[in-house]
């Protein structure tokens, strides 16, 4: 059976392949999905991320069930923060694709980073180059695609969804720590 460790990077190389893969498919799904669906296509994509943070809003408070106001105001103040990144860098509904793909890149290579028990600022910084790294690479490689081009703002884009996907995670990280700190104390007080 794979290691905990050895089954994160297969994680996270697989989807980092998965992205690489579907740079040249996308415009073609995309045209596609608009061909069929019509205008509900960017309908769709406009609500994509609502739905998402909905569900995520529905997680914490309901299935979770934290209690911390210092808890729900960091997921308060990322949420604001992914809404004011689709506020200033997606024009386009089909960039929501972005937003969402590197959100969860940026949550799976800093859950990674955290299973070898680095510091949080570590593996979030770690995490911060290797997004900028891979949303990078992302944007050169579509510079030689035919229907694809490189694009500073979809970097951009790339980089800061990254880095609020980490941000996410790093919740979830922090939160686990601590209640491992208390079990750990409890221990020691019996």
């Amino acid at each position: 059976m794979l290691s905990e460790k050895k089954t994160a990077w297969a994680i996270v190389l697989l989807y980092i392949t998965l992205i690489f893969m579907l740079l040249g498919d996308v415009v073609p799904i995309v045209n596609f999905a608009t061909k069929k669906l019509g205008n509900s296509f960017n309908q769709i994509m406009s609500i994509s991320p609502y739905i998402f943070f909905s569900g995520f809003f529905v997680y914490v408070t309901a299935i979770k069930k934290e209690r911390r106001l210092s808890q729900y105001t960091y997921y308060v103040l990322i949420l604001i923060a992914f809404f004011l990144v689709i506020k200033w860098f997606v024009r386009y509904p089909v960039e929501y694709i972005h937003l969402i793909e590197y959100s969860i890149f940026g949550a799976l290579f800093f859950w990674t980073m955290s299973i070898y028990g680095l510091p949080l600022l570590a593996s979030y910084t770690i995490t911060v180059f290797v997004t900028l790294l891979v949303g990078g690479a992302d944007e050169i490689v579509q510079a030689f695609i035919p229907t694809r081009f490189f694009d500073l703002r979809d970097l951009l884009l790339n980089f800061v969804s990254g880095i609020l996907g980490a941000a996410v995670c790093a919740g979830f990280v922090q939160d686990a720590n601590r209640g491992d700190d208390e079990e750990a104390q409890e221990l020691e007080n019996r």
